[in-house]
């Protein structure tokens, strides 16, 4: 327990302990709400490698432009029964938009997220490079660079850690 004890001082959290006469004992564990570790897609937008988690993505599906309906100006992609508005993934990270936009033959991938409204919408993305287990730190920089989107569940972030540079 002391090495447990330790290790959570240094990522600056706490341990309490609880004993209740006949019952047992409760143990405590606390994290900062800044520390979190998840599961992401890594995918790029424009230049730049991004982290996406994966909790509240509910489906990849790679398309092509005619899989998509324009509704008065608005493009939705339909799965099934089910039409779900289409935003870029560029455009709610507040980057320039894909030239290659809608000249892409060979199809793009597309991801439906739930937020946390419970509403699925539809996130159109450059490429995706991989998956991985990230341990993320988010910082206050990266809002202010606004090179974050974040619409619990669903969140992206900047990933520049050495060990993604490379597949950048």
């Amino acid at each position: 327990m002391d090495v447990v004890h330790s290790r959570l001082l240094q990522l600056k959290g706490g341990v309490s302990l609880h004993t209740t006469s006949g019952k047992g004992m409760e143990i405590e564990l606390r994290l900062p709400a800044t520390l979190l570790s998840t599961y992401a897609l890594l995918v790029r937008a424009r230049e730049q490698v991004f982290a996406i988690s994966s909790y509240g993505v509910l489906d990849i599906h790679y398309v092509t432009d005619e899989q998509l309906q324009r509704v008065g100006g608005e493009s939705f992609f339909r799965s099934g029964d089910e039409l779900y508005a289409l935003s870029e993934l560029d455009s709610l990270l507040n980057l320039p938009g894909d030239r290659r936009g809608n000249d892409r033959k060979s199809g793009f991938p597309l991801l439906l997220v739930r937020q946390e409204n419970g509403v699925v919408q539809a996130v159109r993305v450059q490429e995706i490079i991989d998956s991985s287990e990230l341990v993320v730190k988010i910082s206050v920089a990266i809002y202010r660079n606004r090179r974050a989107w974040l619409g619990r569940p669903f969140w992206v972030m900047a990933a520049s850690p050495p060990s993604l540079t490379s597949l950048s």
